[in-house]
């Protein structure tokens, strides 16, 4: 990422990652790296287990075994090999790890598009934190959006804290299409339906909740609002 950015929140999709930045107040799309080989090597060694030892402890004779009936025979000596497991241990300089692929994997991410989620309206004196991030179902033929929510922890706006609409096409090209300002004062958590028909949202320090419903367009417009019992600095939902 890009450095003092503050990567807040990522949604993984179809090779792309979608971030929201909570000091820059960006949201941006990366592609995903492939997996890659991981750096800590192992090599395995045989571990012999001593069939018998002076701390082990004495194991009673089975009695589906013969009795011996002479004496005279001399004891035979334990034996020397034993049966052996494979264990993986950490790699040591008493042997060497194994090589490196010759054309590894690239694992920095390439940035595809960046956005900025701060609304162009925002009272004077506003200071802005990108917070959750949510993407819509899939669902054929239908446009994606993702739903940035951003906390003002600076001049209080009568409208509230707003949520930032993103339309993003196949290749991850974002595009601002609306800040829906929701009348929630710090909006840290919300949370999609299901089906992506309602956003629900919390204000953490205006201790209130709101329904939103879904636009065609990507817009949010307010269904229910509630203030209450149990409302008090909500920061997560779950859609039962």
């Amino acid at each position: 990422m890009v450095p003092g950015s503050g990567p807040r929140h990522a949604v993984a999709e179809d090779g792309l990652l979608y971030v929201v930045h909570e000091l820059d107040n960006t949201l941006t799309t990366y592609t995903l790296p492939p997996l890659t080989a991981p750096s800590a090597k192992f090599r395995f060694r045989k571990r012999q287990c001593r069939g018998t030892s002076s701390t082990e402890p004495d194991v009673p004779p089975t009695t589906d075994a013969p009795t011996p009936t002479s004496t005279s025979v001399p004891e035979a000596p334990a034996p020397t090999t034993t049966t052996v497991t494979d264990e993986p241990i950490p790699s040591s300089t008493d042997s060497p790890a194994p090589p490196e692929p010759s054309t590894a994997p690239s694992s920095t991410p390439e940035l595809l598009s960046s956005v900025s989620i701060v609304p162009e309206d925002g009272p004077s004196g506003s200071a802005w934190g990108g917070g959750e991030l949510v993407i819509t179902p899939k669902s054929a033929g239908e446009p994606r959006f993702l739903y940035a929510s951003n906390r003002n922890v600076g001049t209080t706006d009568e409208r509230g804290d707003p949520i930032a609409v993103a339309s993003v096409d196949a290749s991850g090209n974002l595009e601002i299409v609306h800040e829906a300002f929701t009348g929630l004062q710090h909006v840290r958590g919300m949370a999609l339906s299901p089906d992506g028909k309602y956003l629900i949202a919390a204000g953490m320090n205006s201790n209130d909740v709101a329904i939103f419903e879904r636009q065609d367009d990507g817009d949010l417009k307010v269904l229910d609002r509630y203030s209450g019992q149990g409302s008090q600095q909500l920061a997560s939902f779950a859609w039962l």
